[in-house]
């Protein structure tokens, strides 16, 4: 059974202040493929993890590293899979110097042979009959991609929230959608993180829908597969290469957000994150979408 996330905080060692926050790591980019042939999985969604933090001491550095979204994959006949997204990690978050980090999603399958999905934050879906979804790994792991369906239908991106789908199991039949994200409300506005990207089906079969959460959608025979949202951590869209032969699409880039009581507050950070005191009362909200640090 998949293990939900993002509901009940986690707490570190109580001496100093406590503050809240919410990492994401990054979407692998969807598959692709060759004209008239196979078209791509969907990619993996990066894993999110919630919890409350307590820092050792004021002066205490947390350094923040952002993952970025892989590229979709190439417009050929050679299997393989995509790229797996970037890590998000942040350092001394329970100040003792250590890292905690959450896996980018797993790549899709790409190219005309088949593949399956690779493992990750979440599953890359798997392209073609027989081809199984990658699991998702790691420290606070997501859902498994699906497997490849029918002929050659593409499985999904798993989602933090749950897993990819799988191709439909006719040759005309869709792609599999991606596995929803996971919500939090961390922001004082509830927002789905970490969707997977939709896997493509075969010919005029529809492409499977991006996962809740910033999952880009596979396209169908025509148009563009959709990339994973930036800073949301969604997977790229299969593509379907009929008759529009092409790369995926990418995946989306993580994001870090830390929320500490306005008292303690200290003001101190790099890496420019947006700096929110309105939207939850009493709270400061930091957002970092590049790497950067804060010193409690």
């Amino acid at each position: 059974m998949l293990r939900r996330k993002l509901l009940a905080p986690r707490s570190y060692a109580p001496s100093g202040y406590t503050f809240n926050f919410l990492m994401v790591a990054a979407g692998a980019g969807g598959g692709g493929g060759a004209i008239n042939s196979t078209g791509g999985g969907g990619g993996g969604a990066g894993a999110a993890y919630e919890a409350t933090s307590g820092t050792t001491a004021v002066g205490t550095v947390l350094a923040i590293t952002i993952g970025a979204g892989s590229a979709g994959g190439p417009n050929s006949y050679t299997a393989g899979t995509t790229s797996n997204g970037g890590n998000t990690s942040i350092t001394n978050i329970d100040g003792s110097g250590g890292t905690y980090t959450v896996n980018g999603g797993g790549g899709a399958g790409t190219g005309d042979a088949g593949t399956s999905g690779a493992d990750g934050g979440c599953g890359g879906g798997g392209q073609k009959s027989g081809n199984s979804g990658g699991s998702g790994t790691g420290t606070s792991a997501g859902g498994n991609g699906g497997t490849g369906g029918g002929v050659i239908n593409a499985g999904g991106g798993g989602g933090d929230g749950g897993n990819g789908g799988n191709g439909g199991s006719s040759t005309y039949s869709a792609g599999g959608g991606g596995g929803v994200g996971t919500q939090s409300s961390i922001t004082g506005t509830a927002t789905y993180y970490a969707g997977g990207g939709g896997g493509a089906g075969y010919y005029t079969a529809a492409g499977g829908a991006g996962g809740n959460g910033g999952g880009g959608a596979a396209n169908g025979q025509y148009g563009n597969p959709t990339a994973g949202t930036a800073n949301l951590g969604g997977g790229g869209g299969g593509r379907n290469c009929w008759n529009n032969a092409g790369v995926g699409a990418a995946g989306g880039s993580g994001v870090v957000f830390l929320k500490i009581p306005n008292a303690n507050y200290s003001g101190t950070t790099s890496g420019s994150p947006n700096v929110d005191t309105s939207s939850v009362n009493g709270f400061t909200i930091l957002k970092y979408t590049g790497s950067g640090s804060y010193t409690a």
